[in-house]
């Protein structure tokens, strides 16, 4: 910013205070018409575009192809390719279905047939189970877990 001295100005009349400050304005805004053209032009110069032109007959030299290409030369003849699609992952009992599954239960005796939580007797009401797989080299076992649980609280 530039530092401008202002000093206190008596007119003797009013017609003089007006011509200086019309001055003052036209002064003023000479200035902030070649502030912003400054700015512009800073603009222009960081985001316009590239100074570097090339002339139109240089550009020719990236036009070989074009000129060495014989335009009366057949098309290549297209070719269909076809391809069938892989199925989506198999589930596990998919994967298991061609192999012997073992069944673990887990029974429990007349006494412990018992919840733990609410004192209330266990049932065949519902099953936990889970499926593991087992890879003993050359066989593939399937192993289901079954849990009974309580059909109230859900504990086993």
């Amino acid at each position: 910013m530039i530092n401008t001295v202002t000093a206190r100005v008596s007119f003797d009349s009013p017609q003089e205070e007006i011509t200086y400050l019309k001055l003052q304005v036209n002064e003023l805004t000479t200035k902030v018409n070649w502030y912003e053209e400054q700015f512009r032009l800073s603009k222009q110069r960081e985001f316009g575009r590239s100074s570097e032109k090339s002339a139109p007959e240089q550009l020719g030299i990236f036009n070989e192809a074009e000129v060495e290409s014989k335009p009366d030369a057949p098309e290549k003849a297209t070719i269909e390719v076809s391809y069938t699609r892989r199925k989506g992952k198999e589930t596990k009992e998919e994967k298991l279905k061609n192999h012997t599954i073992k069944t673990i239960e887990y029974r429990l005796s007349e006494e412990e047939q018992v919840c733990s939580c609410c004192g209330g007797s266990l049932h065949e009401m519902s099953k936990q189970e889970r499926v593991e797989v087992e890879y003993v080299p050359p066989v593939i076992t399937g192993i289901k877990h079954v849990q009974y649980i309580c059909a109230k609280t859900g504990h086993t």
